[in-house]
Parts: structure tokens; sequence; C-alpha cells
């Protein structure tokens, strides 16, 4: 039996609580490596904030745990990543002479071996800054934050310094804000800030890397008008100015409109102003020297305009003048004014754009100008469009100071004059002019062309213009050939609007004569641009227009149609031929039976409507000759083109042979779902089609079936050659000569099927197999959420896809009862090697709620034959289970699922009135906002599955019981009480008896206060100190607030597997007197514990001690072979001990010497 007594811990400061070092404010040192700290105690000798931090680059991840020593009870912890470059930081309100535990600990894997902390009072916050002035500079410690609030008297640049720094290793970090949590800007030892006066700014300093003190220092720059970072605001009205400096003003317009700005005349030099908008910093106005007396710019309400006016070196003061006004006609492009051909007066002189319109009456050239109209300085932009973002934007000034431009105009396409009044100070006038061009000067007035005779008459201009619309498919021909011309011009023709001219072929046909064609089109317009060389004499030129068609041949649009036999083609001749088919049939063009002596290999190309070529056509070879097939329908019209040309001539056959019946696609018959029987005659094709009813599979098959030699190809249409219809073929499949594939088809679609007869010598049998979507479990349907149908089919079951489900999510799936049908449905992973068997199913009724991974999912529609009905799925969204709520469950389904949400980080039970299991019979989930993980159950050694669930997240509940014919079952979930607290205020009473106590901390404080003085003992099985982990007991005397520590016992020394029960005698214990006692446990205090042990008054010791009759006494009750310790607090003498058991004998004897104290 262990006597409870106070001894001395052979242990370094630190190492854990029990021995921790006594420290006071300033900067400390904690061992920390892989996962270990430092324990400190800390006793203010006054009340007040109290900050500890860790430092800020310590490459590791810091813990910081505040605890009150007294109590046990943790007040406060911080777990930082400081290689982020962030200090660790709690901060808590000490209470004068309270013992306080500091666990400074390396959280990660770090192998730093320690970390420096600080632990100051009363430390600065931002809730309650410390005032500075200029006049008041502060004196700090280094590594710490301090808070400063000024507020500036005067428009000021203010300036925060750092001085005293030792190094260039320290620095200081000083930063400013509107707010404890609104930064403004940062510096390092120096930053500036602009301010009005009044106004009010936070300013944080860190000092990095500095042990001792630091100087910060403020001072504040006035600055009188404003600058360009903090401008002056104004209103409209007077304002008086040096120009000495540069000066930025800020104008809020209270209406939409203009403002002008008067300002004086006579100063020299002139004050110059620039106005600047805020969207885009983009200068709306500057004025200059030789300006003089006002300026204006457009304004939008609330839109802040800018005002810079820039240093001009005159101390001169003067006024300037702001004044809003509403815009008037001529201000704005969409309220331009009107310009008149003739004398224009350019009257505004506000200095913004002046605006107007003039809307065009003739093909013609205008003319703006202010030339020897004015003096004023003048500048004039030119638009085709209100938008300003127009094709054209003309500008130009051509006459000194004044402006003058030209450009062509259409009839009523209005034109956008804008004058910019930057350069002007006086109104002036303009004049508009529209000249018409001369008819044939310009390709918008050119002169009507005729078929025939035409005359270009060059007088005034050196370029006649022409127009003629074609009316036929061939060449336009311009001619002079046969008139007497003492000239020829360059031509130029020009097709529709293009500005490309067009290709021309030339021939000379004399001396200045010469013919010009080119290939047209009917219907389209061409310009014809005759340009002489020759300027300044008046001079005329004759000339032909004729239009011609194309010979036959030479075009496709004009082929020359032909018939079945022998043809002949030359360079000089026919190279396009027409052939009409008479029937449905294979037409074969041929020069392998032609006998010549051209040994080049000639390849024709086949069309339909001239457009389309034909992409099947079949070529055989022979020697250097060719034959070419192509499928041809009745009463379509095919062309043919050949790519030689040559001064030689070649033949070439052409023949048609009408396909016998089934021989063509158009003429196919319905194929057989099974065996078909196919008999070619002379060799021919023979034609299937088939339209499947749904989407599936087609297969295609005459291995084993068949000696003969078959080839079958396989089409998405009938088509002449026009569309490339064939899908797939097959030929000597595997090492036979038959043939066999498999392709998937789509549901009312029409397919044809070729049977090649070329190499068939006798009729064979072949087999067609369909395979609707669905009827193959590797090729199963699309199954979506809502209403999906079991389709007509002759397999009983029919499969569906279902995927890619999002991750564990849950769907309802029902089917009808109707009809007295048996019908099923199986759900299970599309991909066997996922797993092997059913997820759940159903019969005849709705299933239960299921949960789906993610990825895909197979659903077996099981019924019978031609069955066909509908079944649905649905997303199910589970209503949340609360806390002590009775649900009913069904255990005749594998899975059912359920929702549960804790109101706050709790431990929960989950009870039913059936035996289950955690990981087993049930699992649990945890949903997350993207994801969700399993729980795993706490060991708890109870008898019922026990969770800790987190506050505001949705737990999915599976259970997952054997099927025992869907007998119900209830169930519920209920919040767990702890009987034992780690909190001294909240300690559980200790009472004689057996004591029972359920824990999820590593500590168990009970208060004992007895009733009788003398003896009590604390029996625990040795075993549940094994498996509870129990490290010490301690005694504490007194109250929570003040307390006496008595002593301690240390489990770590037992040698567990010796005894089977370990018993603690607690002696000269008072009654009515408050006992704490304190169970320390070295397991993670995330593990849900249970501890018992027995507490009992020692009635036989108290008796023995109250009539000793000899020097021997009874040590006491000590079942189950335990270990006890006899100890003697008072021993003075040496002593001899022997110890007997209840049957007399000796078992223990020694020579006990006294304490030396």
């Amino acid at each position: 039996m262990f006597h409870f007594h106070a001894g001395k811990v052979d242990t370094k400061p630190g190492i854990n609580k029990h021995n921790p070092k006594d420290i006071s404010e300033g900067v400390h040192y904690a061992r920390t490596r892989y996962k270990t700290g430092e324990w400190f105690r800390y006793t203010p000798n006054a009340g007040g904030d109290v900050m500890i931090a860790t430092q800020y680059d310590a490459y590791a991840e810091t813990t910081i745990q505040l605890f009150n020593e007294a109590s046990g009870k943790m007040l406060a912890s911080d777990t930082t990543n400081n290689i982020q470059g962030k200090e660790g930081r709690v901060v808590f309100n000490a209470e004068e002479s309270v013992a306080y535990l500091i666990y400074i600990g390396n959280s990660g894997f770090s192998s730093l071996e320690g970390i420096y902390w600080d632990l100051k009072k009363n430390p600065q916050f931002c809730s309650a800054p410390k005032n500075i002035s200029p006049e008041n500079n502060q004196t700090v410690l280094g590594n710490t934050d301090y808070w400063f609030e000024y507020t500036a008297s005067i428009r000021s640049i203010v300036n925060v310094a750092a001085t005293g720094l030792e190094n260039n290793k320290q620095f200081v970090d000083i930063e400013f804000y509107h707010s404890c949590d609104s930064m403004i800007s940062a510096g390092k030892d120096n930053a500036d800030i602009y301010l009005k006066p009044g106004e009010k700014v936070l300013i944080k300093t860190k000092g990095r890397h500095i042990e001792g003190f630091y100087d910060v220092a403020i001072n504040e720059t006035e600055q009188t008008v404003g600058t360009k970072e903090h401008p002056l605001e104004i209103t409209a009205g007077n304002h008086q100015i040096k120009t000495n400096t540069d000066h930025w003003f800020v104008y809020y317009p209270q209406s939409t409109g203009k403002i002008e700005i008067d300002m004086p005349h006579d100063l020299s030099p002139m004050p110059r102003l620039e106005i600047y908008r805020p969207y885009n910093n983009s200068i709306a106005l500057t004025t200059r020297s030789l300006d003089f007396g006002k300026a204006a710019a457009r304004c939008k309400t609330g839109e802040p305009l800018y005002f810079r006016w820039l240093n001009n070196n005159s101390d001169a003061l003067f006024e300037w003048t702001i004044t809003e006004k509403e815009t008037v006609t001529g201000d704005l492009i969409t309220n331009a004014l009107e310009a008149l051909e003739g004398m224009n007066e350019m009257t505004k002189t506000n200095r913004m754009p002046t605006y107007y319109y003039y809307v065009p009456q003739s093909f013609g050239k205008i003319r703006i100008s202010t030339c020897d109209l004015t003096e004023e300085n003048t500048f004039v932009l030119v638009f085709d469009s209100i938008n300003q973002v127009s094709t054209s934007i003309f500008s130009g000034s051509g006459c000194g100071h004044q402006s003058d431009i030209e450009f062509y105009c259409n009839p009523n396409d209005t034109i956008y004059l804008c004058w910019i009044e930057d350069f002007s100070n006086n109104p002036y006038p303009f004049t508009l002019s529209e000249t018409p061009l001369t008819e044939g000067s310009d390709r918008r007035v050119a002169y009507n062309a005729i078929e025939g005779l035409n005359e270009a008459v060059f007088t005034d201009t050196n370029i006649q213009w022409f127009k003629y619309t074609t009316s036929i498919e061939g060449r336009l021909i311009l001619s002079n050939c046969g008139i007497e011309s003492s000239f020829f011009p360059n031509i130029q023709v020009f097709a529709n609007n293009s500005n490309s001219d067009r290709r021309l072929e030339s021939k000379d046909c004399g001396e200045n004569q010469k013919t010009i064609q080119l290939e047209v089109q009917p219907g389209n317009t061409y310009y014809i641009k005759f340009q002489s060389t020759t300027t300044g004499t008046d001079f005329s030129m004759e000339w032909n227009l004729e239009e011609a068609a194309f010979e036959e041949g030479t075009r496709c649009s004009n082929a020359a149609a032909i018939d079945e036999g022998l043809h002949t083609t030359n360079s000089d001749n026919h190279r396009w031929y027409s052939y009409t088919a008479k029937s449905n049939a294979e037409i074969t063009i041929s020069r392998c039976n032609i006998e010549d002596d051209l040994d080049i290999l000639l390849q024709p190309n086949i069309y339909k409507n001239c457009g389309q070529r034909l992409n099947r056509v079949d070529i055989t070879y022979c020697g250097s000759k060719s034959k070419h097939d192509f499928v041809a329908l009745k009463d379509s019209t095919y062309y043919i083109t050949w790519g030689y040309i040559s001064n030689y001539q070649f033949q070439w056959e052409l023949s048609e042979q009408t396909y016998p019946l089934t021989g063509f696609c158009l003429d196919a018959k319905e194929v057989i779902n099974g065996i078909n029987h196919a008999e070619h005659t002379s060799n021919n094709d023979i034609w299937y089609k088939f339209t499947p009813p749904h989407d599936g599979t087609i297969i295609l098959n005459s291995v084993g079936l068949t000696e003969e030699d078959t080839e079958v190809e396989f089409h998405s249409g009938c088509s002449d050659g026009i569309e490339y219809t064939e899908i797939y073929s097959s030929d000597r499949y595997g090492s036979s000569k038959q043939a066999r594939l498999s392709w998937p088809c789509e549901g009312n679609e029409t397919y044809y099927i070729r049977w090649k007869g070329d190499k068939i010598t006798a009729p064979y049998n072949w087999e067609f197999i369909y395979i609707a979507k669905g009827d193959d479990k590797d090729d199963p349907l699309e199954a979506h959420l809502g209403i999906n149908e079991r389709t007509l089919s002759n397999s009983t079951s029919q499969y569906f896809a279902f995927g890619n489900t999002p991750l564990k999510h849950f769907y309802h799936i029902s089917i009808p009862r109707q009809d007295g049908k048996t019908r099923k449905l199986n759900v299970l992973p599309r991909y066997d090697s996922w797993y092997d068997g059913i997820y759940f199913n159903a019969d005849s009724t709705e299933a239960e709620i299921i949960r789906l991974s993610g990825g895909s999912y197979i659903i077996e529609c099981i019924s019978e034959p031609g069955d066909s009905f509908t079944w649905n799925i649905q997303e199910r969204y589970m209503d949340t289970l609360t806390v002590n709520t009775r649900l009913l469950g069904h255990t005749g389904f594998i899975n059912d699922w359920f929702v549960l949400s804790g109101e706050e980080d709790a431990y929960y039970t989950i009870e039913s009135d059936k035996a289950i299991k955690a990981n087993s019979d049930i699992e649990l989930y945890a949903k997350f906002l993207y994801s969700e993980s399993k729980l795993s159950p706490i060991a708890s050694g109870m008898n019922v599955p026990f969770y800790k669930l987190s506050a505001n997240t949705k737990h999915y509940l599976k259970w997952a019981l054997p099927e025992n014919g869907k007998t119900d079952y209830w169930w519920s979930l209920s919040p767990f009480h702890f009987s034992g607290s780690g909190d001294c205020f909240d300690a559980e009473p200790a009472r004689p008896g057996a004591i029972y106590s359920t824990f999820n901390g590593s500590r168990l404080m009970y208060k004992f206060r007895p009733d009788k003085s003398g003896r009590y003992i604390i029996n625990v099985e040795t075993s549940e100190l094994r498996r509870s982990g129990l490290e010490r007991l301690s005694l504490y005397k007194g109250s929570c607030e003040s307390n006496k520590w008595l002593g301690y016992v240390d489990f770590s020394e037992i040698t567990h597997n010796q005894y089977l029960l370990t018993s603690i005698a607690l002696d000269s214990i008072t009654e009515n007197t408050n006992y704490y006692l304190e169970w320390d446990f070295i397991f993670s205090s995330n593990l849900i514990k249970e501890f018992s042990w027995q507490l009992q008054f020692d009635a036989d010791y108290q008796s023995k001690e109250d009539d000793p009759v000899d020097p021997d006494f009874f040590i006491g009750k000590n079942p189950n072979n335990g270990r006890f310790e006899v100890f003697f607090p008072k021993l003075r003498e040496e002593t001899t001990l022997d110890i007997y058991n209840s049957s007399g004998n000796n078992i223990y004897s020694n020579i006990l010497q006294p304490i030396a104290s």
C-alpha cells in the first residue's frame, strides 16, 4: 500500500508542468524540437493585460498553451506557422498573484533546437493607441507592436521615422491604418502619408531583430493648397492662387452640362491650367500662354474633375472662377449646330469643342476652310459617324495657323465638324463648299457603258470611269482593234464594290490597239477605269464592249452532252462533258480497251451539279490506263472533266449497266433478324436495309455459315457517291475468307447493307443480329434524374448507365406496381473490378435510398420480354435528424441512410434495439464543403457506438445490417455527457464507494470532503491503470482559487504485470476539509476514456491507532495480492521492520534507517 507523501521530483525545470520554470516579463527561450516544448510558471505581481508572442521568423510551427495552474483549466491556445513570417500570439487578462502555466512547444516536425518568445505586460492594442506628435516622440522596445494615433492639424505630408537602430540587420515596419483592419500603406524605417486638417490615422510600428530600444519620430510638412495625391476640394465660385508651384484641386459637379472657368488675361507669364478626368486620367483641356480669359469642359453629376495649375514662376496673386452651366447647341455632337454651304460664323469662345453637322446633296467633294478669314489659330476634325469612332476621321490645317481640309462625300451621308477651341480666343468665320463630281471623273459617278461602241473623253482629268452590268456567264471583251488611236490608256476593272482589280488577258492588235478580256458572271456590275498618262490636253478614244458566252465544253456550266460509247478529247476541244443516267445503274468510264501510244495515266474528275464532286468512285488499273465506276441515279446528270491538257488527243469509253433487283440501295430489301439467304445474279451486289427502333448494335456475319469468299459493307444511307455513306466493311475476317462486323446504330435511322458479288460462285447464308441498346450490360442506355423508361425489348433484362455521379450523393429510385407484373431493379458498379455484387434491389415497389460514390453504375431493369414501363430517379435531400429523436429504419435493404447534424461540437452515442457494431453494421461520414471523410468510432469500451460530431456539419449515417426479412428497427442519436471533468471548478464529488468516470481529456478532478478524520484508501485495478494510461495522482487541500499541494503518486514506477491491485493510503485526513484529487493521464485528450476506482475509509487502521496495545499493528486490508508501501514519517532511530501474512509467516524483514531531517 502506498503511503501518500510529499516528495521532490528529480527532473530538470521545464520538462513537465509539475516542475515548470518560474519567469517574469521579458524575452525567454524555449527548447523545442520534434513536437516537444517547455513549461513555464508566471505569477504576476499586479493584474493587467499580458501578451505571449513567439518569434515571427522561427522556422517552425509553434504552439502556445495557457493554463490556470490551480484549476488546471486551459485558458487559451494558439498554433501558428511562423515559417510564413507570422508570430504566434495569446493575450489574456492576468490576476494578481495567480499562478499561470505556459507551454511553448514545436507542434510540427522541425529540428529547430529552440525559439524565442516574449512575455509582455500591458501590451499595446489597436483599440488603445498612444498619442504621438512632432513635439512628443516615443521611445519603444524592439520586437514589439506599438500603436499610435495622430491627428493632422494642417494639410500636410506626415513623415514617420524610426531612429536609433544599431546595424543594417535591424529594421522597423511602419504601417498606416484607417481602422484596425484597414491598412492604407506601409514602409520600412521611414514612411509618408498625406493628411487633411483634422484627419486621423493609426500608426503601427514593429521592430525586427532589435533587442533594445529605438525611437519613433513624426513630422509634418504643410501643403499650402494641394498635391496630386490629396488635391484641395473646391466648389463653384471665386478662388485665389499663386502659381509659384504646382497646385491641384478637385471639383465635383452638381449637374450634367459644362463648367466654364474665367481667369485673368493680363498676367505675364500667363498661368497654365490642365483639367483631368479621373476614369482614364486623360487631359480634357490644356490652356496655353496665348490663351486669355476663358476655359470650359463637359461635366457629369458627381464625376470629379481635377484642376492642375502649373508653376509659372510668378508670385502674383490672382482670382479664377468656376461656373456650372447647361450645355447649349453645339456643345455636344448629339446636339450639333447646322453648317450651311457658304460662310458660317464660329461664335462660341468658351474653350469647349463646338460641333456642326452638314448633309451633302451629291457625289462630290467638300472643302472646309478658315484661310484668309481670321488671324485665330483654328483646328477642325471631321467625322462621318455620330459615334466619333467612324471609318474616316479627317483633320487638317493648310494655311499657317488656319484650317483647310477637303474630302469626298456621298449624298445624304451626314458629316460632323468639330472645331477645337484650345487654340482660339475670339469668334471666327469658316466656309463650307460642296462641289459635285464631273460625270466619269470618279467611280461613284461612272458613265454607263453599252454593248457596242463607247467613247472615253479626257478633258479636265486624265481619268474616265465606266460601269457595265453583265447578263451572261462568259467573257467581257474591251477592244479598240481596227480603230485608229493616238494612245492606249491603262485599264483597270473592278467588280461590284471591290477595291481589288480583276486579272485581265491582253492581246495587241495593232499600233495603240488592244483587246482586253476577263471572265464574268451574270448580274455583276463591273467598273472600268481608263487612265491616260497624258494630262492637260483634250483628247478622246473610241472602244468596243462585247459580251461573249463560253464555248461548249470549256466550263461545267456549258458541258457537252454525251451518250454511251467512244469519245475523243484534245486540248482545243471539249474538256467538260455531261451524262444523264437512264436508270439506277453503274456508270463506267474506261480507257482499258483503248489502244493508243499515250503512256500517261489519265484520271477523270466526276461531279454532280457542277460543284459536288463524287466521293465514292471505284478505280481499277489496267497498266498505264484505268477504269472508273460510280453509282448513278436515274435521270441524274453527272459531269466529267479530264485534267489532261496537251496538243495530243485521246479516247475513252462511257457505259451504263442497269442494276438488277436489289442490286442497288434504292431497291434494297428488308433484312431478316437472324439467317438471311443470298443468291447473286451475274456476280451483282445484293443490298439490304434495316431501320432499328432504338439505339443499339448491328452484327453482320457469314463466318461459319458458308465457304464463299464474302465481302460486306455497312452504309449509313443510300447515295450515288456525293456522300461517302460507307461506315465500315469486312473482308476475310480473321484467317477465314468470310466477313463479320459489328457497329453501333441509332434508332429510327435506316442503314444499308451491301454484300458484294464479284467473287461469289454459289448461294450462301449470312446472319443479321440486332441488339437494342440496353439489352447488353456492355452497351447500356443512359439513365438520368427524373422519369426513365424501360422500352419494349425482347430481353428479360434491360441495362441503364447512371453516372458519373457526384461524390457520395443520395438517390431515391422507384418502380411502379401495376398489371400484376413482376418487375425488379438491381444497381451494381459499371465495372465489375470495382465491386462484385449488387448494391440494392427492389421488387415492384419503391427502392430505399442508395448512396453512390463518384463513378458510373449499371441499373438492371428486369421484367417480362416486351414489357414497357417507366421508373424514376430522384436526388434525395433528407431531413436533418435532431438529437434524441427516435427514428424507424428498415433492415430489408442493405444500405439505409440518415442525416445527422449536431448543434455544437459534442459526443453522441447511437442506440438501437438491435445489437450493432461500429464500422461493421454502421458507418458515419462527415460532409464538408467539397468532400467528406469517414469518421472512426471513439474507443470507449462501451457497448454502443460512440462518435464526436462537429458543429454545423452534415453527418451521413449508413446502416448496413444484414437482411433478415425486412423487419423494422428503431434507433436514436443521444448526446453523451461525461461524468468526469478536468476543471477544478467542475470537479465531481468523490464519496466512499465505487466511482466510475467517462471523460475525454488528460485530467480528472474530484472534490473530496470527508465526514470522518483518519486514513482513506484508494484502490485501482492494475489493469485499469494500464488501460487508462494513468500517470500521476496529486492531492491538494483548500479551494480552487487557493490551495496547498500535499503530494503525489507517480504510477509510471509500477511494474503492472506483477500486481492485480494498486492501493494508495491517504493519512491524516481531516474531516469537513476540502481536498482535491487530480488524476493525470498520458493518453491523447481526443480519446474517450473510462476510469473506475474505489474510495474507502480504513476503520481498522483507525481502531489500532486509537488503542496501540503492542508494538505490532495491523497494516490494513490489501486484497488481490496488491502492492503496498509502509512509510514512517516520524522515525528517529534505527528500527527493524518485520511483515507477516495472515498465516503468521514472515514475508518481509528489513532494518529501517531514520530520515536525516
